[in-house]
Formats: C-alpha cells, sequence, structure tokens
C-alpha cells in the first residue's frame, strides 16, 4: 500500500503502542484499549473523530473473528479510516502518529 521511508518510524510508533504495558515478549498486535491509546497519545482526537469513532474504525479494520490488529491492517485499513473520518490525507495522519511521541504514561 505505501512504500515510503517514514513506515519504518511508523511500525516504532505501532510496536511501542503494541507492547506498552505488556512487559516482555509482547506480540506486535494492537488491541482495542491500545488503539485508543494510540489515537489519545498521538492527538489524533477531535471534533471530527472522536472516541466513538476510534471504536469504530478500530472494529472495522480488523479481521472478521479477531480481536486485535497487525501493523500491516494497521497501516493499510485502520489509518485510511482515521484520514476519511478526519478529512485529510493518510499521509498526514501518518506524519501525525509519527510526531506524537509515542505511547505516554499520562491520561490526557
Amino acid at each position: 500500500f505505501f512504500r515510503d521511508p517514514i513506515m519504518p518510524e511508523l511500525q516504532e510508533v505501532f510496536e511501542g503502542f503494541c507492547s506498552f504495558g505488556a512487559g516482555k515478549g509482547a506480540t506486535a498486535e494492537m488491541d482495542n484499549a491500545k488503539f485508543a491509546k494510540f489515537c489519545r497519545d498521538t492527538k489524533m482526537l477531535d471534533k471530527k473523530f472522536t472516541a466513538t469513532d476510534a471504536d469504530l474504525a478500530f472494529s472495522k479494520a480488523k479481521p472478521a473473528g479477531q480481536r486485535k490488529l497487525t501493523f500491516a491492517v494497521f497501516r493499510d485499513k485502520a489509518l485510511p479510516l482515521i484520514a476519511a473520518k478526519k478529512g485529510c490525507s493518510v499521509e498526514e495522519v501518518i506524519a501525525q502518529a509519527c510526531g506524537g511521541g509515542g505511547a505516554s504514561l499520562r491520561g490526557k
């Protein structure tokens, strides 16, 4: 889908959220709670893309019968859903994700 030099950085951000609070040996898959944390901590949430929209985007992006997103699904399905709802490009969402500083210990 995307072949871009920023992809390794995006994958690093993704894996940081996947492993947040999971300890060593965590799998690189993102559940709904970590996806919501990703959306909060990278400041994706706004008037156009709310916490409810994040839940809906996660549900639409994940494969049927699965409870987690792999990096490929996150990149190719979840991020375009965020971009569509926010009314911006996927590249803008990726730039915001990579500039967000990763998983934070604080709530907001």
